[in-house]
C-alpha cells in the first residue's frame, strides 16, 4: 500500500515543491500588488514622478543626474528616463508594475542577505509595514527600497553578501548610493565594521568595495546638499529626538488602531529589551546596529519634518517606511533566535499582528485622473495639461504646479512604442482648466474650425468620468464629433 498524505503534511510537500524562496517572493509580490492596488487599477503619475518626466523630457539624459529635494535620485529618473523613451501611454502602469518587481527583489535580497528565519520574516515585515503605503508602487519613491537594501548589508553576514551575485550587488549599490541620503547613513556603519574587520583582502573583498561604493556616493550626495537652494535647515532639539524616537517605538505596535496605547507599547518594548540584555548580558551585534540605525533614520525623518504633525496616516507616512523596517528586524531577529517551535509561534503572532495594524492602511484609495485619455489625445493640440495626481488622494487642483504636466505634441508622439501603435478611446477637449469645477460632461465638438465657441458641454454619459474642461484650443485638427472628459 501507498502511504497517502495527511491534510497537514500537503503544505509542507507543496513548499518543498515549489521552493521556499518562491513562495516567498510569490507571497512578497502578492502582499505589494494589494497595497499598490489603486494606484494599478487607476495608473497616473505623482508630483515628483511629474517632475522628473517634465525633467526628462526637457533636458534628456542629463536630467538623470539633476537633484531633487535636496539630494541626487538617480535610480528613480533613471527609470523615468528609459521608460519614457518607449512609452508614455502607459508609462504609468509600466514604471508602477517595474517599482512593484524592484520592490519583491529587493525583499528577496534582504531574506537571503541576512539567512534563515530572520531572514524570511524580516523581508514580509518589510511589507507589511503598519503606514500608509506611500512608498510602495512609486518610481520616485525607488530609493526608500534602495535604503532598505543598503541597511541590510550592514547588518549581513560577510559570508552572505559574499555569495550575492556581483552584477545585482553592484547594480543596487551603485543606485542607492546615488538615489537619496541613505547611502550617508549606511557609510557610517560600514565604516566601522570595516574598522573592526581583522583581515581585508582588498582586490576581491565585496563589502569593501560596497564601502568604497558608499563613500563616493556619499561625497556626491554631500555636495549636491551643499549647494542645493532647496536643502532643509531644520533643527531638533535632544528631547524632542528622545521622544520621538520612543513614540515610534510604540506606534508600531499600537499601529492605526490604537493610537492612544502608544506610550504602553514603548514602554512595554523598552522593558523587554532591557530584561533580555539583563538576562544574556549582552546585547548582538546586529542588534545593537539595528537600534542604532533605527535611532539615526528617526532622526532624520524628524529633520526633515516636524515630528509633532508627522503621522503614519495622513501626514508624510514615507518617513515612517525606514525606522519601522528596521524595529521590525530588531523584532524578527529575536523571534528567529528562540527554538524552532517558540520561533513559529511568535512568527505568527508577529505577522497576525501587523496585518492588524496594516489592513486600515492597505491600499491609499485615489481619484481617477485618466491618464490614457487625455494621451489618446494629445497630438490633436499644440500642448496638453494632463492632469497628475498630488498625494494620490486629492483630484487636481487648479492653479498648482502640483497638479498638472504639460506635454507638447512631439514629446506625446516621440516614444518608441506610442509611434508604433496608438490605442484608440475617448479624447479630451484640452487640458483642466483653472476654476471648473463641473463633475463629469461630454465637450461635442459642434465646429470643425476647433474655434473655443465651437464646443458645448452636455451631461456624462458615464458618471465615473470627472474633469474639468479648458475651452480654449484654436488648433483646427480637433477630432470630433465627441470628446468625453
Amino acid at each position: 500500500d501507498v502511504d497517502r498524505p495527511t491534510a497537514a503534511a500537503i503544505p509542507g510537500r507543496l513548499l518543498r515543491l515549489v521552493g521556499m524562496d518562491r513562495a516567498l517572493a510569490a507571497v512578497l509580490f502578492a502582499v505589494l500588488v494589494l497595497r499598490t492596488e489603486s494606484k494599478i487599477r487607476e495608473p497616473t503619475i505623482w508630483v515628483e514622478d511629474g517632475f522628473y518626466l517634465a525633467d526628462a523630457n526637457r533636458h534628456g539624459i542629463p536630467s538623470i543626474f539633476e537633484p531633487q529635494n535636496t539630494f541626487l535620485h538617480v535610480a528613480s529618473r533613471l527609470t523615468t528616463f528609459l521608460v519614457s523613451r518607449l512609452t508614455l501611454t502607459y508609462y504609468p502602469i509600466v514604471t508602477i508594475l517595474l517599482s512593484v518587481a524592484v520592490a519583491t527583489v529587493i525583499c528577496m535580497q534582504v531574506r537571503r542577505l541576512l539567512g534563515g528565519r530572520w531572514g524570511a520574516l524580516a523581508a514580509l515585515s518589510i511589507v507589511l509595514v503598519p503606514s500608509d503605503p506611500e512608498v510602495f508602487g512609486l518610481p520616485s519613491y525607488l530609493f526608500w527600497w534602495l535604503g532598505v537594501y543598503l541597511m541590510a548589508i550592514v547588518i549581513a553576514p560577510a559570508g552572505n553578501v559574499e555569495s550575492r551575485s556581483p552584477l545585482l550587488l553592484a547594480t543596487l549599490v551603485a543606485s542607492a548610493a546615488l538615489s537619496g541620503p541613505f547611502a550617508i547613513t549606511a557609510l557610517v556603519f560600514l565604516a566601522i565594521r570595516f574598522l573592526l574587520r581583522r583581515r581585508v583582502d582588498w582586490w576581491s573583498d565585496r563589502l569593501t568595495a560596497i564601502t568604497i561604493t558608499c563613500l563616493v556616493g556619499s561625497v556626491a550626495q554631500l555636495i549636491v546638499a551643499a549647494v542645493d537652494e532647496t536643502a532643509n535647515n531644520s533643527s531638533l532639539g535632544v528631547g524632542d529626538a528622545t521622544t520621538w524616537v520612543l513614540r515610534l517605538i510604540g506606534s508600531y505596535w499600537a499601529g492605526i488602531r490604537l493610537p492612544e496605547l502608544e506610550a504602553l507599547f514603548t514602554w512595554l518594548s523598552v522593558a523587554v529589551v532591557a530584561a533580555v540584555v539583563v538576562r544574556t548580558r549582552r546585547l548582538p551585534a546586529p542588534v545593537c546596529a539595528l537600534w542604532l540605525m533605527f535611532s539615526v533614520t528617526a532622526v532624520q525623518s524628524a529633520l526633515r519634518v516636524d515630528p509633532a504633525v508627522l503621522s503614519p496616516i495622513d501626514v508624510a507616512p514615507r518617513y515612517f517606511f525606514i525606522p519601522y523596517v528596521l524595529l521590525g528586524w530588531i523584532v524578527a531577529y529575536g523571534i528567529a533566535a528562540l527554538s524552532a517551535r517558540m520561533s513559529l509561534v511568535a512568527s505568527v503572532g508577529m505577522v497576525v499582528v501587523l496585518v492588524a495594524n496594516v489592513a486600515p492602511v492597505r491600499d491609499r484609495a485615489g481619484v481617477a485622473q485618466h491618464w490614457r485619455t487625455y494621451l489618446a489625445s494629445c497630438e490633436s493640440f499644440p500642448s496638453l495639461r494632463v492632469p497628475i495626481a498630488f498625494d494620490g488622494t486629492n483630484p487636481w487642483k487648479p492653479n498648482s504646479l502640483a497638479g498638472t504636466l504639460t506635454l507638447s505634441r512631439g514629446e506625446c508622439t516621440a516614444p518608441l512604442l506610442d509611434r508604433l501603435w496608438r490605442p484608440g478611446g475617448a479624447q479630451v477637449a484640452h487640458a483642466l482648466a483653472e476654476g471648473g469645477t463641473a463633475p463629469g460632461g461630454v465637450v461635442v465638438c459642434e465646429s470643425r474650425g476647433g474655434d473655443a465657441a465651437g464646443f458645448t458641454r452636455r451631461p456624462a454619459e458615464d458618471p465615473r468620468l470627472t474633469g474639468l474642461v479648458e475651452l480654449t484650443s484654436q488648433d483646427s485638427t480637433v477630432r470630433g464629433p465627441t470628446l468625453r472628459v
